[in-house]
């Protein structure tokens, strides 16, 4: 090392300093923002990673084989290295731009760009991704993303212009897009004096096969259909979907909509019947499983709890008075741990008992959040925990996963949408499977959502007359493949046959 330790800690102030003045984008370009020596020394280090000529991000030394830092900086990237190259003149593509505007929020394995001085040239970026720059011209008005700063057309622009088979390749996407049109006048108008008569019959088509005549009926009178001329759906197949403001709340209720058929399809090749549970039996099964679900719940989450502390911390030992500094985390993870598994089992125990809805039990996860991380943060090992608020009020990533959670402004209304369709799921296990999942996929706090995801999940499973159900931390790498493809591909197979073959054990076991 061609540098003392004094002047690394220098070094590293300057990062700071910049990270701070930049809202901590993650993303340094060149020599310019922190110097040549800085970024000498911190390229040698290990802090900075090298995206391209002159372009870096942040991360941490020892992670150069782990994408999740390049992942946390891949927009922060695509909107800075743009706008320096083209200013305001670049655009995601028409698909990147609706793939990124329905809260998908998956790193694409290639992003297309839009500009009219790019010449048609591909950028290899880190981890095998691809920056496609393309030439085309551009609307008088582009929008920016107000969280990363990424220039995408207008909403209506995007859909008239979408290649002709995005909306089979990505009909998740394109249905969620679809249903925030909120003038359909205003496309229309669009559409005649562009001359994007092609892309206007292919969303009339999509309006129609969402269950939205009337909106249907306006593009095709403005294109001069002759009345009962119907605009052919460019989808597979038809699925009725109500037209909203926000993004987050279509793509849910569509992840549930196309997903509960699998689940319902596994269940019936997995799943033994389910019998009515006596408040007792349940009281000693919680009992019962206590210890094992500890151990394996904070295991898949990295923690190392032993079943001899999860008893301790269940009898009253408080990791805050007892514990060594070398057990601080694992205690408190464990004591929090148990704090929250009394807290849920009281609140099933009571909704049961008192002849409520079990579904509801969702509005509980913030309380359950806060006794789950309570002693970790009391403790200072844990920056985010039992706060004076619901929910994450910054922007979180999850460890290795092209999956980026919904945004912080979104999650209250992406939580109570959650509520609305497990309220509305007359199934148990569909509930169990998808709360689960949906609950990962938003990611309503900074840490702990694996944790509160199967307490959800379980509350249905026991309230549907199954058993309380451990995922073994043996299976830790299995599960998080599983969730990462349900997150990112929209496959839940894998997911799903994991959990219910844990939970027909789980029966299997209680009788």
């Amino acid at each position: 090392m061609s540098f003392t330790k004094q002047q690394l800690h220098e070094s590293l102030s300057v990062l700071c300093d910049h990270l701070n003045r930049c809202k901590r984008n993650p993303v340094i370009h060149g020599d310019e923002d922190l110097g040549i020596t800085h970024t000498g020394r911190l390229l040698e280090s290990g802090h900075l990673m090298v995206i391209t000529d002159d372009w870096y991000y942040v991360t941490l030394p020892g992670h150069t084989d782990d994408p999740t830092d390049w992942y946390k900086a891949y927009w922060f990237f695509i909107a800075a290295y743009l706008d320096f190259k083209y200013k305001d003149g670049w655009t995601l593509g028409s698909d990147a731009t609706l793939l990124f505007r329905s809260a998908g929020g998956v790193i694409p394995e290639q992003l297309t760009v839009r500009s009219s001085e790019a010449k048609n040239s591909v950028l290899a970026l880190p981890f095998g991704l691809q920056l496609l720059e393309v030439w085309g011209e551009l609307p008088d008005t582009l929008e920016r993303d107000q969280r990363f700063g990424v220039s995408l057309f207008p909403l209506d622009w995007a859909l008239l212009t979408a290649s002709p088979g995005f909306y089979r390749q990505h009909p998740m996407e394109a249905r969620t897009c679809v249903a925030m049109i909120g003038d359909v006048n205003k496309l229309s108008s669009l559409a005649a004096s562009e001359g994007f008569r092609n892309g206007a019959v292919r969303v009339s088509g999509a309006l129609q096969s969402m269950g939205n005549p009337w909106y249907a009926d306006a593009i095709k009178g403005r294109l001069g259909y002759e009345p009962g001329e119907k605009a052919e759906t460019p989808f597979a197949e038809a699925v009725k979907v109500p037209q909203t403001k926000t993004a987050i709340e279509s793509r849910l209720r569509l992840m549930w909509m196309t997903m509960r058929d699998e689940v319902l399809y596994w269940k019936g090749l997995i799943m033994p019947s389910p019998r009515d549970l006596s408040i007792a039996e349940i009281m000693t099964m919680t009992d019962r499983i206590f210890v094992r679900d500890t151990v394996n719940s904070l295991g898949i989450d990295g923690y190392k709890v032993n079943e001899q502390l999860a008893a301790k911390v269940r009898n009253g030992w408080d990791a805050d008075t007892h514990a060594k500094e070398s057990e601080m985390v694992d205690a408190c993870a464990a004591q929090g741990y148990a704090n929250a598994f009394g807290i849920v089992a009281s609140d099933l125990l009571s909704s049961l008992t008192g002849g409520c809805d079990t579904t509801m039990i969702v509005d509980k996860v913030s309380q359950w959040h806060q006794w789950l991380t309570g002693p970790s943060f009391r403790a200072g090992v844990m920056l985010w925990g039992a706060l004076n608020r619901p929910y994450r009020d910054s922007q979180c990533y999850v460890r290795r996963s092209k999956h980026i959670p919904v945004e912080s402004v979104d999650v209250e209304e992406a939580v109570d949408m959650l509520l609305h369709l497990m309220s509305n799921e007359p199934d148990a296990v569909v509930r169990a499977v998808l709360g689960h999942l949906l609950l990962v996929y938003i990611h309503p706090f900074m840490e702990g959502n694996g944790q509160i995801a199967r307490f959800l999940m379980n509350c249905q499973l026991v309230a549907g007359g199954y058993a309380w159900t451990v995922i073994p931390a043996d299976l830790a790498e299995e599960y998080d493949e599983a969730l990462e493809k349900a997150c990112t591909e929209l496959d839940i197979s894998m997911f799903t046959k994991l959990i219910l073959a844990q939970a027909a054990e789980a029966v299997r076991e209680l009788r």
